[in-house]
């Protein structure tokens, strides 16, 4: 078709193709100087836990520094609903800190924001390329988190730690799974009972 007999819907298809190119010629030429995995974007409930974590930290600070009983009792509640949660993680993303062995397999110790990951791998294939893994590499994940583990309510909400087995992991590399049989091989590996939170001595003061 000669330019000068397009149509407006032609035009408009011709540069929406045009314009779907030079995204991917950019996204190549970006990427092929690149030395390293770069990381996923973070879906939204990933950063929303972040924030809530430190939207309460925060009520929970100015109601200690007010001295109101009212306040503290409610920022204490507030705090205790959210790390009663447990959220259906979907390519939340993260970054490697350690990866060491244990009786089934590997536990991956990762991070996102103030978030703390310990992801235990069972299954071989996914053992295997996670064990070349070294800090800062980057990867997403899926599974279900279960509810944040950290003993007092100022270590959860500091930093959000969440121990789970993971039903799949990717990076640019590759993208693993893990069955139900590698992961009831992990149960043994983590803790699952829910700790009951406390406030405990470091908690009466200003929370850092």
């Amino acid at each position: 078709m000669q330019a000068g007999s397009m149509t407006g819907k032609d035009k408009l298809i011709t540069a929406a193709t045009l314009g779907t190119l030079a995204i991917l010629l950019f996204h190549e030429c970006a990427t092929s100087g690149r030395k390293g995995p770069v990381a996923a974007e973070p879906p939204a409930d990933e950063v929303g836990v972040v924030a809530e974590a430190a939207g309460l930290h925060d009520a929970l600070d100015a109601a200690q520094t007010s001295a109101n009983e009212f306040r503290v009792t409610q920022a204490e509640t507030n705090a205790a609903v959210f790390l009663d949660k447990a959220y259906a993680a979907r390519k939340w993303t993260a970054a490697v800190e350690s990866v060491r062995s244990t009786n089934t397999g590997v536990v991956v110790e990762a991070s996102f924001r103030s978030l703390k990951f310990h992801l235990y791998l069972a299954d071989e294939s996914a053992v295997q390329v996670a064990k070349a893994w070294t800090a800062g590499h980057p990867f997403t994940f899926d599974g279900d988190t279960g509810p944040e583990m950290s003993l007092t309510i100022r270590g959860g909400l500091s930093g959000p730690e969440f121990y789970l087995a993971p039903t799949a992991l990717t990076d640019p590399g590759a993208s693993l799974t893990q069955d139900a049989a590698a992961i009831a091989r992990t149960v043994s590996e983590y803790p699952h009972e829910k700790p009951k939170h406390v406030i405990g001595p470091l908690d009466k003061g200003k929370l850092q």
